[in-house]
């Protein structure tokens, strides 16, 4: 019997659009000191970032894998019944829709709502989604309440396995993982949620960044004047 052809995904187009700020970020972080007449100089003659506001969602969302994401997170695949998929197809904003079922039943469950990002991807006949979620080793409470929302109370009885509904594991390769999920949107913004807590986070983290940038411009500028 021929073997099933294993499917591939070129993401070449997705780390076009976000390996140049990457690398640029790591140069500025690491730039060695160059010493010219007793003037110190640093070598960002291939680095640049722009400002947040100019970033791109996908670009916006590889930061945050790079530089936030660490071991209190886990990537998760959630599939949802039927029945939620009716309901989520007569929504105006079906992310909005999953976002709101899923905080609301955090809110009863845990009492807090956890940092969590999402991409949705199928149609009108099914829908799941890929993201990822900061756990604090209270992981086995939030996979219940993620297949509460997508089967509802009596989401045990539903004829999808278990081990279906919703797949959980750690981000051993965190770009690797965020490939993936955005590999239905190299070209366009995502359909996805991403908290609030996640973007102030990121965009806190990439301005330290570009505030050492720019330090490290006006140094290269005033000891290029004494040069």
């Amino acid at each position: 019997m021929e073997k099933k052809k294993k499917f591939f995904y070129d993401y070449k187009p997705l780390k076009d659009q976000y390996e140049p700020l990457l690398e640029s970020c790591k140069t500025i972080l690491k730039t060695p000191e160059l010493l010219v007449n007793n003037n110190i100089l640093y070598d960002l003659s291939k680095t640049y970032i722009p400002n947040w506001k100019y970033l791109t969602s996908i670009q916006k969302i590889a930061l945050f894998f790079e530089h936030v994401v660490n071991d209190t997170w886990q990537a998760f695949t959630l599939i949802f019944s039927n029945d939620f998929t009716q309901k989520c197809n007569l929504a105006e904003n079906k992310s909005d829709f999953i976002r709101r079922r899923i905080n609301q039943n955090f809110i009863n469950k845990l009492r807090y709502i956890p940092k969590y990002l999402f991409i949705l991807e199928g149609n009108e006949s099914g829908f799941h989604i890929h993201g990822v979620i900061q756990t604090h080793n209270n992981i086995e409470a939030i996979k219940k309440i993620l297949k509460l929302t997508a089967f509802g109370p009596k989401y045990k009885k539903s004829p999808i396995p278990e081990s279906n509904k919703i797949r959980c594991k750690n981000l051993s390769d965190k770009l690797g993982w965020a490939c993936y999920i955005l590999k239905s949107h190299r070209q366009s913004k995502p359909d996805c949620y991403i908290s609030q807590g996640i973007i102030k986070d990121t965009r806190e983290i990439y301005q330290k960044i570009w505030r050492i940038f720019q330090t490290k411009r006006i140094s290269n500028k005033l000891a290029g004047s004494k040069v």
